[in-house]
């Protein structure tokens, strides 16, 4: 991948993460936090390898 791409990835990820985050933890609350972080950031993973492979989606939230 690309640093240009990389660079892009970054800021998607950052600009989600908050509210993936705030809506996850609304819904289970804070005692599942680390398991919060570890499914947004396995999800962000997941989705990078088929991005890889494909392109990435002009709307990248659904």
């Amino acid at each position: 991948m690309s640093n240009k791409l990389f660079q892009k990835d970054e800021v998607n990820y950052r600009a989600l993460y908050g509210t993936l985050f705030s809506g996850l933890l609304g819904q289970f609350g804070a005692h599942y936090v680390s398991e919060i972080e570890d499914a947004i950031q396995n999800s962000f993973l997941k989705s990078l390898k088929i991005w890889k492979q494909k392109s990435i989606p002009d709307n990248k939230e659904n």
